[in-house]
């Protein structure tokens, strides 16, 4: 099997671990009130295609047709790009959300300690939602956000750098 579909391949399978890792990662860091299993899907759909593609490029070296492997890299290479403008275009969106959030809890914070507002948890989320912010920690999610971006566009670049040569 020729080197020229092995390197793609691997990388592509190393991304894929990437992407299951941060959606793993991120699953488990998301705070109770949060939806995690977004995170799984937005980053276990893409791994598993990353995977698909590694294996049909494999499969296609291994048959000596290098043309159809260039096709299934480039393919691969382009998931990744669309990966990294969605999770990148999320960023700042879910950066103002932590920051909307942090001066939310700033406030609460003060006012639950002068007692000036009842403590409850249905209380809470009403001052939350009157702030325009959720009423848990979103950090999670930006960090996340970007380790997608990242990983998927270093994989854009290192696929659409190593495509077999036909």
């Amino acid at each position: 099997m020729p080197a020229a579909a092995i390197v793609p391949a691997v990388i592509m399978c190393v991304f894929a671990a990437l992407l299951s890792g941060l959606g793993f990662w991120a699953f488990t860091s998301a705070p109770e009130g949060s939806n995690p299993r977004t995170a799984l899907i937005f980053t276990l759909i893409p791994a598993g295609i990353s995977i698909l593609l590694a294996i049909i490029t494999l499969l296609q070296g291994k048959a000596g047709k290098l043309a159809a492997a260039r096709s299934t890299v480039t393919i691969a290479a382009i998931v990744a790009m669309l990966l990294a403008g969605g999770a990148g275009g999320r960023i700042y969106p879910a950066m103002g959300g932590q920051k909307r959030y942090a001066e939310a809890k700033e406030q609460w914070d003060r006012s639950i300690s002068e007692k000036s507002r009842p403590d409850s948890p249905d209380a809470r989320k009403a001052f939350f939602e009157s702030m325009d912010a959720k009423d848990h920690d979103t950090k999670y999610l930006v960090n996340a956000l970007l380790g997608i971006t990242g990983a998927s566009a270093a994989a854009c670049l290192l696929l659409f750098a190593t495509r077999p040569k036909v």
